[in-house]
């Protein structure tokens, strides 16, 4: 018996069997990442058209040189795994680099790669979260100017406090 099989028999020896009824039907947490397959797209082949020469796989592995550095960053956190050419999404539209990875990579990735087009493996465009953000301000700014359309008069002159002189 190892000691740590002999501590968890001990354990287990020192509580009530209500209490070892329910150590043993509770799970331990699962380490969850929310990983996902994605792929950064070089060639479009939607169109109906196959590729003609494998260039868009040069540019793909300068791409993954390129980012090898966020790679190791995000490996060492359990957040990364695999880097592979191909066929990315299932409808086969869509070639580049896939690997399987988090959302928080793929935003790192945009600020280095601004001009990066992401799909994920039903071939749907991932939309950083800055957008998405700038998206909801948009909409929620329409729906004021929509409110205040209406609104006649003039606003309230805002007073501000001035500021306090710094301590010295």
């Amino acid at each position: 018996m190892t000691p740590i099989r002999y501590e968890i028999g001990n354990w287990f020896a020192k509580r009530t069997e209500q209490e070892r009824a329910l150590a043993r039907n509770t799970e331990l947490p699962k380490m969850e990442y929310g990983r996902k397959t994605y792929g950064v797209v070089f060639f479009d082949k939607s169109g109906g058209r196959m590729p003609q020469d494998t260039t868009w796989r040069d540019e793909a592995l300068k791409f993954m040189r390129g980012m090898e550095g966020l790679i190791s960053k995000y490996k060492n956190r359990g957040e990364y795994s695999g880097t592979r050419t191909g066929v990315i999404d299932k409808k086969r539209c869509y070639l580049g680099v896939m690997f399987e990875t988090s959302t928080d990579f793929l935003e790192d990735l945009l600020k280095q790669f601004p001009n990066a087009k992401i799909v994920d493996r039903n071939g749907k465009t991932y939309i950083p979260q800055a957008e998405i953000l700038r998206q909801k301000l948009d909409k929620a700014n329409a729906e004021l100017a929509e409110k205040l359309k209406d609104v006649k008069g003039t606003a309230p002159e805002i007073h501000r406090r001035r500021p306090r002189p710094p301590k010295l």
